[in-house]
């Protein structure tokens, strides 16, 4: 049965939500914003400068410049949009142990991007990518294992991937870690562990890892409720774009107004 993360407040105060489940395919994305912002501040003629300049170094087997030159064609930047060449030029990229490319290929396989879909290659890739470093390709593994995609269901290797993704600093890896702990999956119970892991996906800047950790606060889960902790959590976890955060931020203050907590 595939599961969904679920976190509640005082059921007294009628505080709750589902949180995003594990098999979000937007945590798949591997490109995310940075990219978004540098697209808006380069004009098209700084693309077809880039285009030239990477197509020279690809040629030479750059790496690097083979993943910026399938980016281009993706997303059409200095060139019309060529999902083909794109493509191409990441498996150009992942061969030469660029492990972002391979971990974006696994993406494409994935969710059957300008290809058939094929979560088994997809997985093949993911593995490519954790294995040279890149912490989105382990955490993708650790969403296939943990709903099955192209492989088994597997809590235990799910963690194992996530634990590597964490190791590498991947916010939302730690924060499944912190789930996982929580809820048994793959390890035994610990609360624990699972408060660590939230702790440090939420220094890593991921929301849903402060904001479940603001829910320990609130329920008083392994420690003395503390609801200005939990608020400062919510907070963060708002600030850090997790809506839900923004929601049990509010419905916090609400329940003081009210004068149902202290």
């Amino acid at each position: 049965m595939k599961k969904t993360l679920i976190l509640s407040l005082f059921l007294a105060y009628n505080l709750y939500a589902n949180t995003d489940d594990l098999t979000s395919s937007s945590e798949r994305n591997y490109f995310g914003n940075n990219d978004e912002k540098k697209d808006m501040q380069m004009s098209e003629e700084d693309y077809k400068k880039a285009l030239d300049t990477y197509t020279q170094k690809c040629n030479d087997n750059d790496a690097k410049s083979c993943a910026s030159l399938a980016y281009l064609y993706d997303n059409g930047l200095g060139t019309k949009a060529n999902k083909e060449n794109s493509i191409k030029l990441y498996e150009k990229a992942c061969e030469l142990k660029d492990a972002k490319s391979c971990s974006y290929l696994g993406f494409v396989y994935d969710n059957g991007l300008g290809i058939a879909q094929n979560k088994s290659k997809a997985v093949e890739l993911y593995t490519k990518g954790c294995e040279l470093k890149d912490p989105q390709g382990c955490s993708n593994l650790g969403i296939s294992y943990y709903r099955g995609d192209g492989v088994e269901v597997n809590m235990t290797k799910s963690f194992e991937w996530f634990t590597k993704g964490c190791e590498l600093d991947h916010g939302f890896s730690c924060t499944n870690l912190g789930y996982m702990y929580e809820y048994g999956d793959g390890v035994q119970k610990n609360i624990e562990e699972s408060m660590k892991f939230y702790e440090k996906a939420c220094e890593l800047e991921d929301g849903m890892g402060c904001s479940n950790l603001g829910t320990f606060y609130v329920n008083g889960t392994n420690i003395l409720p503390d609801f200005d902790k939990a608020a400062e959590l919510f907070i963060k976890a708002c600030e850090f774009g997790y809506k839900e955060g923004c929601e049990f931020d509010t419905r916090l203050r609400e329940a003081r107004l009210d004068g149902e907590i202290q």
